[in-house]
């Protein structure tokens, strides 16, 4: 059986930042979404591409 070497640190956070947001109430993932959105939307820009963000949950 080989050995399996021990996570990465970069690797680490990144599995346990998605162990975090999966462990959250929905609503808090909206919020998320929404933000990631919100900062997405000039970079897509650039490239042509328009989107047009979420505004609120509720």
């Amino acid at each position: 059986m080989t050995m399996m070497r021990p996570l990465s640190a970069k690797q680490y956070a990144k599995s346990e930042g998605r162990r975090n947001l999966a462990s959250l109430p929905f609503t808090e993932k909206v919020k998320y979404v929404i933000e990631l959105q919100r900062r997405l939307q000039p970079i897509y820009a650039q490239r042509g591409i328009y989107i047009k963000p979420w505004k609120s949950w509720n």
